[in-house]
């Protein structure tokens, strides 16, 4: 701490221009919280990441003001100026060392200024605790639902501070909602089309990652790739309009709408017809390794909550289903499972929660 507390006290600077900055922020929000949120939007989005870590700039930001005129800077630069910002608003701030590559293992290690490759921002405000990352890209919403990630043990560069600090689990911050619906029209016929249609809402990491897709591909190259992906299923599937996405501002959500038909997705079997419903989102979180018998560990991504729910709308008399339920929980993951069917409605419902 004493080896970065100056180098980093050095970079945090008060110009007018960082000034102007923070009075417009202030001027635009008068909450403290959506002063917090938008300095850091304004420094993922308008200062681009550029990391030049040759020499003393292994290590040493440069001044804020300099990273301000230049639009450019590494995670040492970026974390500087947001603080410089935050400083005129009166938050506390200050930068925090982690290591991307240890983890929770940095604490296994003798102390070196070495073992940290990255940067953050360590915000204590109104009793509560942020580590929030000016790299990143893609982050709204209110600073409650802002992603934060999981790098386990932090250094705070903050006179006095004398051990690694415990960077706080939040498994909420990283969740997928998808909800599907099969409308079988008129009955089980082989030649009858399913009206197939699928709603998605993603939180924390994973709508990071879906507005860096659709914001660095094209509309139709990705259209193209989910029917890529639903022939995995339905080899017939065909598009009825293209993805529609919706921005939820309030919980920093990313939301999808897609609608598709299935023809003849009911398979003839001797003297029945066939359908199959799966839920492949939480497949895709929990993949069956390939080699069973194992010498090293098996990784999960983590922290993750997935929720996949599949409605099936039947359209004639004569079915009838069993209300069944699963709970798989261990110290690793928790996997629930419930069917459920209304007779009345004619509706199966197949609800999935993985974390």
């Amino acid at each position: 701490v004493k080896w970065a507390m100056p180098l980093y006290q050095m970079a945090i600077t008060e110009s007018e221009q960082i000034q102007s900055i923070a009075k417009n922020i202030s001027d635009t929000h008068n909450d403290p919280d959506d002063q917090i949120s938008a300095a850091l939007q304004f420094v993922q989005n308008e200062i681009r990441y550029l990391g030049l870590e040759l020499g003393e700039n292994s290590h040493k930001p440069n001044a804020a003001d300099l990273t301000l005129d230049r639009r450019y800077g590494d995670c040492k630069d970026k974390t500087v100026l947001f603080i410089s910002i935050l400083k005129q608003l009166d938050i506390d701030a200050h930068p925090a060392l982690v290591s991307t590559s240890f983890s929770r293992k940095i604490s296994e290690y003798p102390a070196s200024p070495n073992l940290f490759d990255h940067v953050i921002t360590k915000i204590e405000h109104n009793d509560k605790v942020y580590w929030l990352d000016p790299t990143r890209t893609h982050q709204q919403g209110p600073l409650e639902n802002i992603y934060q990630p999981h790098y386990g043990l932090a250094l705070t560069i903050k006179a006095d501070e004398q051990a690694l600090t415990s960077i706080a689990e939040r498994p909420e911050s990283s969740h997928a909602d998808i909800e599907e619906f099969f409308d079988m029209g008129a009955g089980a016929n082989a030649n009858d089309p399913v009206a197939y249609t699928v709603k998605s809402s993603y939180q924390g990491y994973r709508a990071e990652s879906m507005r860096y897709q659709f914001d660095n591909t094209s509309r139709n190259e990705i259209q193209n790739d989910y029917l890529d992906y639903y022939r995995k299923f339905f080899d017939k599937v065909e598009l009825v309009s293209q993805v529609e996405i919706i921005e939820d501002p309030t919980n920093a959500a990313f939301m999808m709408n897609e609608a598709y038909t299935l023809p003849e997705f009911w398979q003839e079997d001797d003297d029945y017809y066939a359908g199959w419903f799966y839920a492949n989102t939480i497949n895709s979180f929990l993949p069956l390794p390939e080699e069973r018998k194992r010498n090293s560990p098996y990784k999960l991504n983590f922290p993750t909550t997935v929720k996949h729910k599949i409605n099936i709308q039947f359209g004639d008399e004569g079915w009838a289903f069993d209300n069944e339920s699963f709970i798989e929980d261990n110290p690793y993951f928790s996997l629930e499972q419930t069917v459920s069917f209304y007779e009345p409605n004619k509706r199966l419902e197949l609800d999935y929660t993985f974390k």
